[in-house]
């Protein structure tokens, strides 16, 4: 979610350049590090999203509902076992 709040802002504000890549993949890193979400795959959502020049709307699908659906899955099957707990804690 963050990183691609941050990538549709960069291709809102400053478009399909270079330096729009750059800022955005930066960006997101940078915001991921602050907020300990820090997921390495998520610096190339800045790429795909600027590239395509989606609606504000992509925010929330698929990137909120595709991540919303990863976390509902994970909590219903580890916590299917007694061995298991997810998440161990929330922060």
């Amino acid at each position: 979610m963050v990183a691609a709040i941050i990538a549709v802002l960069c291709a809102y504000l400053l478009g399909n350049t270079w330096y729009s890549l750059a800022i955005g993949v930066s960006a997101s890193i940078a915001a991921m590090q602050i907020t300990k979400t820090v997921h390495p795959p998520a610096g190339a959502t800045p790429l795909v999203i600027i590239f395509a020049q989606p609606h504000w709307t992509f925010i929330f699908y698929p990137v909120l509902t595709g991540s919303l659906v990863i976390v509902i899955i994970a909590l219903l099957f580890n916590n299917m076992f007694r061995t298991r707990r997810y998440p161990r804690y929330w922060r």
